[in-house]
C-alpha cells in the first residue's frame, strides 16, 4: 500500500481525492407517539380503561427511545402522563363505588 492509498480515497473520476465524510443517518424517535396521545386523551375524557393502554404504550415508546438513544416524542410523553392520571382517577372511582356499595350493604342489614 502506498502513501496515497493510506491517506486518500479513490475518486469516481479515477483520481485520488480527499476522503469523503461519513454520513450519519438521522434517526428520529420511534413512531407511535400520536396513538399514545390519543389514547391518553380519550382515557382522560371518556373511558379510563383507555388510559391504562396509553400508560403501557407510553412506557414502550420511552423504552424504544432510550434504546435508540433519541429524545422521546413529546406527544407520547403527554399521552403517557394523561394515561397515568386517567388510570389513577379510574382507581379512585372504583374505590368510591366499592365504598358506597359496601356502606349501602351494611345499612340494609
Amino acid at each position: 500500500m502506498s502513501y496515497q492509498d493510506a491517506y486518500h480515497s479513490y475518486d469516481d473520476d479515477g483520481g485520488y481525492g480527499p476522503p469523503r465524510p461519513r454520513r450519519r443517518r438521522h434517526t428520529g424517535p420511534p413512531s407511535g407517539g400520536t396513538s399514545v396521545f390519543v389514547l391518553g386523551l380519550l382515557g382522560l375524557l371518556f373511558c379510563g380503561v383507555l388510559g391504562c393502554f396509553a400508560w403501557l404504550q407510553g412506557n414502550e415508546h420511552l423504552a424504544r427511545s432510550q434504546a435508540m438513544r433519541v429524545r422521546p416524542d413529546g406527544l407520547a410523553v403527554a399521552g403517557r402522563i394523561m394515561g397515568i392520571i386517567s388510570t389513577l382517577v379510574l382507581f379512585f372511582q372504583i374505590g368510591a363505588v366499592v365504598l358506597i356499595l359496601g356502606a349501602g350493604g351494611v345499612s340494609a342489614m
